[in-house]
């Protein structure tokens, strides 16, 4: 049972909703991707024996709720995910997999896994120290992981990002430029590529002949 159906490529938001936005129960595998979720309680709660697949989804619930809870029966592949402004970022005894995510601003980035095996690979950015979990970790200061606009719940990289091309082989190479995996949400082989409106462009010409002629593009 999967409640409420999602669509992909969305943002999915609840205010004074009093439970989860996505309850999964049984024996069932499943996949969420290209997903944003804000303001509820909990994003996700897998129970009951439930395995899948999370990635490319961005997870902003505000800093007194959680984004994932697994309970001890369920275990998921944790992805290519971008984590802001959580209570709790993952709240899970076991996981398949833990990679690939940026973790910033939380309270809790990980609570409660019992073993750190397959948790490489993550960007940690102003997090607390104790909930830095893994290997390979990449630890950032604050405001470093270099999003195009947090407030607006924009988080493609910059390309001066310490997120870019630091990630490990999972599913298959970037699909941006299919060179090494990128961190987070806009990173990995199954990326939204579809990009925010871009507007303000500014055109300016750094010759006057036309057999020479050099135009440089600019915007914010």
């Amino acid at each position: 049972k999967i409640t409420p159906k999602m669509p992909t490529g969305v943002i999915w938001s609840a205010d004074n909703i009093i439970q989860q936005l996505v309850s999964v129960n049984g024996n069932v595998f499943v996949e969420l991707r290209n997903i944003t979720f804000t303001n509820a309680p909990r994003a996700l709660d897998f129970k009951i024996g439930v395995q899948g697949n999370i990635h490319n989804c961005v997870f902003s619930m505000g800093n007194t709720h959680t984004a994932i809870m697994l309970d001890s029966t369920s275990s998921a592949n944790i992805f290519n995910n971008t984590f802001h402004d959580n209570g709790v970022a993952v709240n899970a005894s076991q996981v398949m997999g833990l990679q690939n995510n940026i973790f910033s601003t939380s309270v809790n980035s990980i609570l409660s896994l019992t073993s750190q095996d397959n948790v490489t690979n993550n960007l940690f950015i102003s997090e607390p120290s104790n909930n830095i979990l893994g290997s390979s970790n990449i630890i950032g200061a604050v405001g470093a992981a270099e999003f195009v606009s947090e407030s607006s719940l924009d988080f493609h990289l910059k390309t001066n990002s310490p997120a870019i091309n630091v990630g490990l082989y999972i599913v298959g190479l970037d699909i941006l430029d299919n060179s090494t995996v990128d961190l987070g949400a806009h990173g990995g082989a199954r990326a939204d590529t579809i990009p925010n409106i871009t507007s303000g462009f500014i055109a300016t010409s750094t010759g006057n002949l036309a057999s020479n002629l050099d135009l440089n593009l600019s915007w914010t």
